[in-house]
Parts: C-alpha cells; structure tokens; sequence
C-alpha cells in the first residue's frame, strides 16, 4: 500500500509540474549577432551602407532594450531608419539593421553598435564598425585646387586643360599624360608641383611656391592619385 501511494504521489507530481504557470526554466531569449559590420570604402560627402542581422535563437520573445551607435566618430553613422526602444523579436526570427556611413572628414574612424536586451547571457552586446579607406573626392576637393590655382594659365584647350576630370586624364597635348593612376610620385603633374619633372617650370607658374606652403593640398592630390585617380 504504501509502494502504492509513493507511485500516486509521483504522478501527481509530474502533473503538476506539466500543468502549472511555472513553465519551463530554460525557456530564455537568446540573441545572435555578428561582431563586427563592415562598411566599404566611399569617397569623401558621399555615403554607403550596411546591414546587420539580429536573430533570437530562443525560445521566449528578445526585447531589444535600447541600441545606440556610440564612439568617437558616431555622428558620421546613423540608422536609414528610426528604432523604437523595447523592440521585440519573436522566437527563431530576426530584424535587419541598415546603418549608413558618411564621413565628414578623412582618416580612420571609431565607433560601434551598442545593443542592450533583455537575453541574460548577452545583455549587452557590442557590434565593432569596420570601415574601408575614406577617399579622396575628385569633384569636392581636387578641382576645387585646379580651379583656384591652375585653371588661369590651363583653362583652355591648349597643352594640359584643367577645367574637368575628362581634360586631366588626356593630359598635355605636347608631353601625354600627366596622371598616372596608383603612382603619385611618377605623375608628372605632382613632379611639375615639386619641380622635378626635368622640363619646364615649376607649377603654378604665377606662384611656384604655392603648394610649399599649402602642403595639405598637394597631400590631397597625392592621395587622390595612389587611390586610382578615380572620377569621383
């Protein structure tokens, strides 16, 4: 009788356990996420974008808390889209993240995704932003250069034009090419600018000394030519 009431008092047990609003224990969100979202290289002004998916592998709904972009260049970084906080995610699905990218300036850039939820193994996650090399733009900043100190003696059709990108890649019509793409040392424009070219003068030819004092523009224009010499 007694073997018989151990076994009854078993099974109620298991009933209850199956029957009562304490669910299951290991019922938990549980968020998947990428470390890292690149971001290609982009020119200067201009812009480019990057997806990041967030998956809840759980089985209970993943709340996303708040996600902030955060770092030194963060203003350079802002969602295509606005994200209400306390966001849900149901078991076994996922929300697409795009974030653009436009650089205001030059240079490496740090900033990150910070994600907070309601997962209790990976409450707060981290997303680091990798972005490509920040080019130089033709159209903002290197004919700007031409146009206020070159285009007065080259500014029509006659041996090096400098008015567009089309008229500096045809170069001089006496001497060919100036640029040479990816090789900024041997483009003779830059060695015309150092006076070292072997022929002719120093340019510009009203200032020859102009870029001795403006070594951030002749920089420009260098890095502009060891990235392609691109028409951007």
């Amino acid at each position: 009788m007694r073997l018989f009431k151990l076994f009854l008092f078993g099974i109620f047990l298991v009933v209850f356990w199956s029957c009562s609003d304490l669910g299951d224990p290991l019922q938990v969100p549980e968020i998947e996420v990428s470390t890292s979202l690149n971001f290609d290289s982009v020119s200067l002004e201009d812009s480019t974008e990057a997806t990041l998916q967030i998956s809840n592998d759980g089985t209970l709904a993943l709340i996303l808390d708040s996600l902030r972009i955060t770092g030194t260049d963060s203003a350079d970084f802002q969602f295509t889209s606005q994200l209400a906080d306390s966001k849900e995610i149901a078991p076994k699905g996922n929300l697409n993240i795009t974030i653009r990218f436009k650089p205001s300036a030059l240079g490496a850039k740090t900033a990150a995704l910070n994600i907070f939820s309601n997962d209790p193994d990976n409450p707060s996650l981290t997303v680091s932003f990798t972005v490509g090399n920040v080019l130089v733009s033709y159209a903002t900043q290197i004919q700007p250069i031409f146009t206020t100190n070159c285009t007065s003696c080259h500014g029509v059709p006659n041996g090096l034009y400098l008015t567009s990108y089309d008229n500096l890649m045809i170069g001089n019509s006496n001497n060919g090419p100036v640029i040479t793409a990816g090789d900024a040392d041997n483009s003779v424009l830059v060695q015309k600018i150092l006076g070292t070219a072997g022929f002719g003068g120093r340019m510009p030819a009203d200032n020859p000394s102009y870029f001795d004092s403006h070594q951030d523009e002749l920089q420009l224009i260098k890095d502009w030519i060891d990235e392609g010499a691109q028409d951007n």
